[in-house]
């Protein structure tokens, strides 16, 4: 990569759209202040400090997380995002979209049975950032082996994901001051953890 290119990468990073990497968008606000750490191993850790840079993909909605920092190897770098566990890239690509996820029809099942009308909505989309997270999750731990701290862990990180960005798309198609107490603090949570606990069983089995 050019000087001229990697300042026309970096000046992306603070447009609207941000700089796309491999299909992955990453975006930030000015000033970006970060600090470079070399570790016991030889490898850098970029720590971003405020105004911490967006990582996002496109599927049927767009998924996005909080870069916290990238550590760089010699072969391969490793993502630490927001409410996921260390997420390992190489150096000619970020997340694949070819990631196998678990059998979710019966989760599907039990939506179309247990739920209705805005209560089915959220299920639907607690589904929909659940599944997500945990594809991409996958690429970075391995579900049927981690110890029962590790699991209540990842399903900690996952509920908070998935609230978090339900709650998100409710607020962007109704509106922050039309959702209620009832809605934000008891409804979305509940459901969330629901799901979240369901879609995961088939992980760790």
């Amino acid at each position: 990569m050019s000087p001229k290119e990697a300042k026309e990468l970096i000046s992306s990073l603070f447009t609207e759209e941000g700089a796309e990497i491999s299909g992955i968008k990453i975006a930030a606000e000015s000033p970006l202040r970060f600090e470079i750490v070399k570790n016991a191993d030889e490898s850098i850790t970029i720590n971003f400090v405020d105004n911490k840079p967006k990582a996002s993909v496109k599927r049927i909605f767009t998924i996005s997380a909080t870069v916290v920092s990238i550590t760089l190897k010699d072969e391969h770098g490793f993502f630490e995002l927001k409410n996921f566990p260390s997420i390992p890239f190489p150096y000619d690509g970020f997340f694949s979209s070819s990631a196998d996820g678990a059998d979710i029809s019966s989760i599907q099942q039990i939506i179309d049975t247990k739920y209705c009308g805005e209560k089915k909505k959220i299920a639907n989309l607690c589904l929909f950032y659940a599944d997500e997270w945990a594809k991409i999750s996958s690429q970075a731990t391995c579900f049927k082996t981690a110890t029962a701290q590790q699991k209540r862990k990842l399903k900690k990180q996952c509920v908070d994901f998935v609230a978090h960005n339900v709650k998100k798309e409710m607020e962007d198609k109704y509106g922050s001051v039309i959702l209620t107490y009832l809605l934000v603090f008891i409804i979305i949570p509940t459901v969330c953890k629901f799901i979240v606990y369901k879609l995961l069983e088939k992980y760790f089995d």
